[in-house]
């Protein structure tokens, strides 16, 4: 399997969030599924129980429930084979009662698995889930036994039941919302319950969320722009459709709009809910371009622009002054004795007279003007309609270092040979012509200097 691409490398520190409320999640349907598989053992001792409404969950279900969650539990990243295997048995039983319940349906007879454990006084199908319940729970174990499969058949197989599986628990969900029985139960006593509703919400949940780590959905946990995105906006493609449907029902039942009026509203505040998400995202996007469009152009060692930063930068600022009529200078910088430094001191030390020097650049230019690191000693500088004297400007920049020298105390001296070449904005390439000659010029400075210090 080929590695990820940078964009979509996971976020550690989301996974660490996603993990615990995970946990929280599978702890949450295994508690509910523990409490109803309780109430039904001790029935029989406890008439009282026989209220309806918990037993809508039928033993069954709550099982399968229960399986499915301490299945999750087992089987974390980095758990022991014997727990995989565990994992496996118990969504293999579930996989089995679930199947067996939906064979009943389709064929009418009976394989006696129904009130297996506990009799059920139901009048209708007693001990049966309903073929809902049966498809959720086929659903999550068959997904459970593919979790970990991140090539081939079985990894697409295993994406497309997660996909089938939030699709049924959403449709479930939506059954619930909007009051159509047909959706979650096939009579009053065989049912999904909303006990089991609220199981499969976070069981769903959760086998989403560890299938992110190996399948499609693994966009949603990435690094990248398109993973920031969808983070922000999935939620509320997820609410928003039924937070204006309930809208939609609750006016025309209520005789606060007709059919025709509640339609209008909800058509006109989808648009506008849309429209206001695409021009959120594309302000988002752009945030996020402009801030990795910055990282790509900065050094980060000094802060400064890198070599393509300052060769894109400089350009433009070029292209500007000579559309404006103004004259530029380059400056170029070599730093003295940087290997001397980092083989005495330490790359520490080197790398900290780098950032010194470009410190010293950042005070003795201008805001406007243009500075850059293009090399692993050498800086550079770009003056736009500087009128001042370059020699003067780069013994000020030397009398700067001194005095920091001094102050600092520091082990090495800060010292610098320099060149500087004004910028010919008629050639065909000015920007490349500059940096030739102001190089050469710094080149024949370093030898002069090297010739004062012997």
């Amino acid at each position: 399997m080929s590695a990820p691409s940078a964009s979509n490398q996971p976020d550690l520190a989301l996974l660490g969030r996603l993990a615990r409320i995970e946990r929280i999640c599978a702890i949450t349907a295994a508690a509910i599924s523990a409490a109803v598989l309780l109430l039904w053992l001790v029935r029989p001792l406890l008439p009282a129980l026989d209220a309806p409404g918990w037993q809508q969950m039928k033993f069954n279900t709550a099982l399968g429930c229960g399986l499915i969650a301490l299945g999750l539990l087992l089987r974390v990243p980095g758990a022991a084979p014997a727990r995989v295997r565990a994992t496996l048995l118990l969504s293999a039983v579930v996989l089995a009662l679930a199947l067996g319940a939906l064979f009943q349906y389709a064929t009418g007879l009976s394989l006696f698995i129904d009130q297996l454990v506990v009799r059920d006084p139901s009048p209708s199908l007693p001990g049966r889930m309903s073929p809902q319940t049966a498809t959720v729970l086929a659903l999550a174990a068959a997904a459970m036994l593919l979790l970990r499969r991140t090539s081939g058949f079985g990894a697409r197989l295993a994406d497309l039941l997660v996909v089938a599986l939030v699709g049924v628990v959403l449709m479930l969900l939506c059954g619930y919302l909007f009051r159509a029985s047909g959706l979650y139960g096939i009579s009053g006593e065989t049912v999904t319950s909303p006990q089991s509703l609220i199981c499969f919400l976070l069981l769903a949940f959760t086998i989403a969320a560890r299938r992110a780590l190996y399948g499609f959905t693994s966009v949603l946990v990435g690094v990248g722009i398109g993973s920031h995105i969808a983070r922000i906006v999935l939620p509320a493609a997820l609410v928003l459709p039924s937070v204006l449907a309930l809208l939609r029902l609750y006016a025309s039942e209520n005789g606060i709009a007709d059919r025709a009026t509640s339609t209008a509203v909800t058509v006109a505040s989808q648009t506008l809910i849309v429209m206001c998400l695409v021009i959120w995202m594309a302000w988002r996007i752009n945030a996020l371009e402009s801030r990795l469009r910055h990282a790509s152009l900065t050094d980060e060692l000094t802060g400064a622009h890198n070599r393509r930063g300052f060769m894109l930068i400089a350009e433009q600022a070029l292209a500007l002054a000579r559309r404006n009529g103004q004259s530029a200078r380059l400056f170029f910088f070599d730093l003295d004795g940087l290997k001397r430094i980092n083989d005495s001191l330490g790359h520490d030390a080197g790398s900290e007279f780098i950032r010194t020097m470009a410190e010293l650049l950042r005070r003795g230019f201008r805001e406007s003007d243009v500075i850059g690191r293009i090399g692993g000693d050498e800086l550079v500088a770009l003056a736009i309609d500087d009128t001042g004297d370059p020699d003067q400007r780069v013994a000020a920049l030397h009398d700067a270092a001194a005095q920091l020298q001094a102050e600092r105390r520091s082990d090495y001296p800060l010292a610098f040979s320099a060149g500087h070449a004004p910028v010919d904005l008629t050639a065909s390439r000015p920007l490349e012509a500059a940096l030739r000659i102001a190089d050469e010029r710094m080149y024949a400075n370093k030898l002069e200097r090297r010739a004062q210090r012997a």
